[in-house]
């Protein structure tokens, strides 16, 4: 190994664990104080609340789309060339912008699937510390 690729796995490597959320998958829950832990559970809701609002605002782009089509049906019938180029043109800007929408969320947020995990990860060791803390003050 050279040292530049030497120097790429580093700075990768680095870049990675400055991220805590790719640290709890590399790692696991278990090696997070229960105070990093509770700011990631915070984060992690803050993260879901911003992925539900831009999917549906994403469905909605994508669901209102097909009415461009039938509008521009409509403007044929009162012949208005003009209106049926924008509607045709409003229609692929409705397509462009969905794909473009989701690959954004796809970067930022991964997936609802890989979300829940996360928050499953979280929410389960904060449990286990839990129980434990009131198993050891049962014992004392």
């Amino acid at each position: 190994m050279n040292n530049s690729q030497l120097h790429k796995y580093l700075e990768n490597t680095e870049t990675r664990a400055e991220d805590e959320f790719t640290l709890l998958e590399d790692c696991g829950a278990e090696y997070f104080s229960t105070s990093d832990l509770l700011e990631m559970r915070g984060v992690w809701k803050e993260r879901v609340r911003m992925y539900s609002k831009l999917h549906r605002l994403n469905m909605g782009l994508v669901l209102s789309a097909p009415l461009w089509p039938a509008l521009g049906f409509v403007f044929v019938l009162c012949e208005m060339p003009a209106a049926v180029r924008s509607a045709v043109v409003l229609f692929f800007v409705h397509f462009v912008l969905f794909i473009f929408f989701a690959f954004f969320i796809k970067i930022n947020y991964n997936s609802k699937g890989h979300l829940d995990y996360t928050g499953r990860q979280i929410t389960g060791e904060l449990l286990r510390r839990q129980n434990e803390a009131a198993a050891q003050k049962r014992k004392n």
